[in-house]
């Protein structure tokens, strides 16, 4: 891979250099100063175009070795690159027209401004570079199977917003919070929850938190030597993980499905974590900040359970009945 990006940075640039060399080469047969600009003003729009594409291949040579380099501006940059290019790409028609001298040198202008779309439309829309064989080309254009170009992937996955240099464990362990003592809360925990009947397939273990140990339900699978994907499903509401949500009292209608029971599979490891402030558990409500820190010690403890294929061991969450999927998520 970064052969093949170490050649198309190159290619680039030495194409530019090859033009100009041409250019000042045969510079002579110009013969009138209205060609000249023409000319130059169409092979500058080219060079300029071919130049942001070395550098973007150059960007992503170096994302090689350091993932992630320039993500934070490059799509905002070349962006605005794409609108410059496109105005410098109209001014060309009227330089050329305006410019007109003798009718060959007019062609040779637009022949010129033509690949300087083509190179444009090639890094900021659609990728038409696939073989040196123009039949490769012909045939995707048919076939209706262009694929979109690499700049403008990264123009779409730019974001307006700032984007930290830090993950989300990084960011909520440097963040300093105080959570007011005393305040009223309408909120009472359930208590200790209950043991699940036999026939639930569910178990009641505790996992480890920063604040102590805080009940779990899980449905354990034999340690036969297969692993299984599991879901840690952080419920709604407030109070706790009690037996009405987990399918063995009566169901909640179709409708208005409020527990847990859909995902107790055979083909995957549910598990229905208590966190602070819940049931009997140490600590307080906090409103999903130091909630988070519990939830992805649970889902540390269920990845590591000889069962369970820790590369498939993610979070879901129920807020207001929408179903999130959050924290280092692997998909099942």
């Amino acid at each position: 891979m970064k052969q093949k990006l170490t050649n198309l940075a190159v290619g680039e640039l030495v194409a530019v250099v090859v033009f100009w060399i041409n250019f000042f080469l045969f510079k002579k047969l110009i013969i009138t100063t209205k060609s000249l600009i023409s000319i130059s003003f169409s092979l500058f729009i080219l060079s300029f175009i071919l130049v942001q594409g070395s550098i973007f291949w150059c960007i992503l040579i170096k994302r090689i070795s350091k993932p992630g380099f320039a993500a934070k501006y490059t799509g905002k940059i070349y962006n605005k690159l794409k609108i410059l290019d496109v105005i410098l790409l109209c001014m060309g028609v009227l330089v050329i027209i305006l410019n007109y001298s003798t009718f060959f040198t007019m062609i040779v202008s637009f022949a010129i401004w033509i690949f300087a779309v083509i190179e444009w439309v090639n890094y900021y829309k659609l990728q038409l570079s696939y073989s040196l064989n123009p039949v490769v080309l012909l045939k995707y254009i048919i076939q209706r199977k262009l694929r979109k170009s690499r700049i403008a992937n990264e123009i779409d996955n730019s974001f307006d917003f700032e984007i930290y240099g830090e993950t989300l464990e990084e960011a909520h362990k440097n963040f300093k919070t105080k959570i007011v003592d005393g305040q009223k809360t309408e909120f009472v925990p359930y208590g200790k929850p209950g043991i699940p009947p036999k026939n639930s397939k569910f178990s009641l273990v505790n996992y480890p938190s920063k604040l102590g140990e805080m009940p779990m339900y899980i449905t354990a699978k034999e340690n036969n030597g297969k692993k299984y994907p599991a879901i840690i499903y952080l419920n709604g509401g407030f109070g706790g993980i009690g037996d009405s949500e987990f399918g063995w009292d009566e169901e909640s209608p179709k409708n208005n499905y409020q527990g847990a029971d859909a995902f107790k599979r055979d083909d995957f490891v549910l598990a229905i974590p208590s966190v602070r402030g819940e049931n009997a558990n140490p600590g307080k409500y906090e409103m999903f900040y130091g909630e988070i820190e519990d939830l992805e010690e649970a889902r540390k403890y269920v990845a590591l359970l000889p069962y369970v294929d820790s590369n498939r061991c993610g979070c879901l969450l129920r807020l207001l009945n929408i179903f999130v999927s959050s924290l280092p998520l692997t998909y099942l």
